[in-house]
């Protein structure tokens, strides 16, 4: 991936996108297609989803990992 390997802030030259917008554009498509299929959780499973990735998040703060 060449966010990785140059930086989400380095830019295409063909394009003159950031790497962080090409992934943005890359990942809006992969969720279009999964809502299209309907693979898709509900709200609820999401947000519950969202709390638990961010009580994780804290709790690694505390550890002193982020």
């Amino acid at each position: 991936c060449k966010a990785l390997r140059f930086g989400l802030d380095d830019t295409n030259p063909a394009t003159r996108n950031t790497n962080w917008a090409e992934l943005a554009h890359e990942i809006n498509d992969l969720l279009a297609i999964i809502r299209e299929i309907g693979f898709m959780e509900s709200l609820e499973d999401q947000a519950n989803k969202m709390a638990k990735v961010n009580y994780w998040l804290e709790y690694s703060k505390t550890r002193g990992r982020l």
